[in-house]
């Protein structure tokens, strides 16, 4: 093993993960709406099933390890942003039945609406999401982001300054 070891977590550490945030049918296809309007879609950047699937479970955990009061929040927030298209007068569809550009062209006025906490729940979600999205390999590997050997780097420099030495993680 290399000095610095792996950065997983094991369950001898006594890390246990969280169980996905409890979602019904319409809550998850509303997340998968907005996983499609809020992530890049330029033809270079990575789409597909597989990165919808990861932004998903990676939002529903996230969503396990908030405040319970935060986490019903953004819960209904999926809700609001989904009827947005009817509640705005964009369309008679909600925005998870629109096609991608009109999908967009409603989050960007809500993104600019007058009212701040409009705006302010579309930058949270955006933050959101678009934190699981460039958490994901196929991302970095697009980007040629290699994070992994720049933080065992780090740990080892950590170490190394401190004057311990290096133990196996």
């Amino acid at each position: 093993p290399q000095a610095t070891g792996t950065l997983e977590r094991r369950p001898r550490d006594g890390w246990q993960r969280a169980r996905l945030f409890p979602m019904g049918r319409g809550a998850r296809r509303a997340l998968k709406g907005l996983i499609l309007g809020l992530c890049p879609t330029s033809l270079d950047a990575p789409q597909g099933a597989s990165i919808e699937h990861h932004v998903e479970v990676y939002v529903r955990f996230f969503m396990c390890y908030m405040p319970r009061w935060m986490a019903r929040g953004i819960w209904c927030a999926l809700f609001l942003m989904e009827w947005s298209p009817l509640w705005l007068g964009q369309a008679a569809r909600r925005l998870s039945s629109l096609p991608p550009r009109r999908r967009a062209r409603v989050i960007a006025r809500l993104a600019r609406s007058r009212f701040y906490p409009v705006r302010r729940l579309v930058m949270v979600l955006n933050s959101l999401f678009m934190s699981a999205y460039f958490d994901s390999v196929r991302v970095h590997r697009a980007l040629r982001y290699a994070p992994v050997p720049f933080m065992k780097e780090r740990i080892a420099l950590r170490r190394e300054l401190l004057g311990r030495p290096s133990e196996t993680v």
